[in-house]
């Protein structure tokens, strides 16, 4: 999950600022700087996309087990 939301937030980052160029009537690889901008905010919305989705499903296997636990002591 971590490497491939890294990537997709790299390659969106690309995406978007290619798209703003076009949309400027620039050649769409005018612009190092935004280019290398983008694809920074592009990959740092990975990892914080990433590191979010990771906590999100501990805390949610760690509900289960708590579940689990209490139904079977109510069986017991």
């Amino acid at each position: 999950m971590g490497i491939t939301a890294v990537a997709v937030g790299g390659a969106s980052g690309l995406f978007v600022s290619t798209m703003s160029n076009l949309l400027r009537h620039r050649p769409a690889t005018r612009g190092f700087t935004l280019h290398a901008s983008s694809l920074v905010v592009g990959l740092a919305f990975g990892v914080v996309y990433s590191n979010l989705a990771d906590s999100i499903e501990e805390r949610k296997n760690v509900l289960l087990e708590e579940r689990k636990a209490r139904n079977e002591a109510k069986q017991q």
